[in-house]
């Protein structure tokens, strides 16, 4: 008996289709679970909203915690650059008090005495840098101004004397005796290449002030100027306020008799009322205007519209 190969392949079709319609879930198995996963998702949000607004003392916490971490990570970085000056200055102190003691005769000029009066400088500046660090350490709140007055002690006393030091060795240090002992003796050519870089070290932070002081300066000639050119316009406009304080101010309908020759205001054109302000000039009582028409008009010009007599203004006793 003979199979009919169109029938073979239907019958084949047939199985695959019934073997992916076992693996696929039911309709509305698929539904309840899909509902069941959004309803599980809507409540972990609901609790997590209602968990936010009930507590927002937690998050102000959490805030206050991470920002007082990027605070610490600041301070410390700002401590690593104060214990790295530190370092490098105690370096130095510790060459000046243990080499230089031995070459305190080798030469009549002072090198040695003027590298460790430096060397104590540095010193100090370090303790006081230290004592900075600690107090920071320490008092977290009131450091501010404990570290200030000791910033305006280290840098009117030590920063000061460092200037006048660094001068002092400048004299002596490019000198006939310095230049011969310095070519003849290896140790104090070290010595005087020492002290020149710390001349020229200091020279560079003298310039560096000196071009701070310098834009302070001019930053402070450019306010006072803008100020004073105020204070111009200001004194400027002195003639005219005291000619309209001092000029006589009334209603048309207060105008004596004799000097009412006027019925229009010469400077609008319109006709005066009764309860309209008008102002009367020095130069003749007949010389009457509207008040505001009168100021705007002095503002150009400190003179009569009609006589253009200028309009001076009158001591009052």
């Amino acid at each position: 008996m003979r199979l009919n190969p169109k029938s073979h392949s239907q019958y084949e079709q047939a199985n695959i289709i019934k073997n992916n319609e076992e693996d696929l879930p039911p309709p509305m198995e698929n539904i309840q679970e899909n509902f069941r996963r959004v309803s599980t998702r809507q409540q972990n949000y609901r609790e997590f909203r209602n968990n936010v607004q009930s507590s927002p003392q937690q998050i102000d916490l959490y805030s206050e915690t991470q920002l007082r971490k990027v605070t610490f990570y600041e301070d410390f970085q700002l401590q690593k650059i104060g214990q790295v000056k530190i370092d490098q200055e105690l370096y130095y102190v510790c060459y000046c008090f243990w080499y230089l003691p031995k070459k305190w005769n080798s030469c009549d000029t002072p090198i040695s005495t003027w590298l460790i009066v430096i060397g104590i400088t540095f010193g100090l500046d370090s303790f006081l840098y230290f004592v900075q660090m600690m107090i920071t350490y320490i008092e977290e709140q009131e450091a501010k101004f404990s570290i200030s007055l000791i910033s305006l002690g280290q840098f009117c006393l030590i920063s000061n004397f460092q200037v006048a030091w660094l001068i002092y060795g400048n004299t002596f240090h490019y000198n006939s005796d310095s230049i011969r002992c310095k070519d003849n003796d290896d140790d104090f050519r070290s010595m005087w290449i020492l002290m020149m870089i710390q001349i020229a070290v200091g020279y560079i932070i003298f310039f560096l002030y000196s071009l701070l002081a310098c834009c302070c300066l001019c930053a402070v000639c450019i306010l006072c100027r803008g100020g004073a050119g105020q204070n111009y316009e200001l004194v400027g406009k002195i003639p005219y306020m005291n000619a309209i304080k001092s000029l006589n101010k009334k209603d048309f309908k207060s105008i004596e008799e004799k000097n009412k020759n006027m019925i229009d205001c010469s400077i609008c054109l319109n006709k005066f009322k009764d309860d309209d302000e008008i102002t009367e000039l020095n130069c003749d009582k007949r010389h009457y205007f509207h008040t505001e028409c009168i100021q705007t008009w002095m503002q150009r010009k400190l003179e009569c519209p009609l006589c253009k007599k200028p309009v001076q203004p009158v001591a009052r006793i």
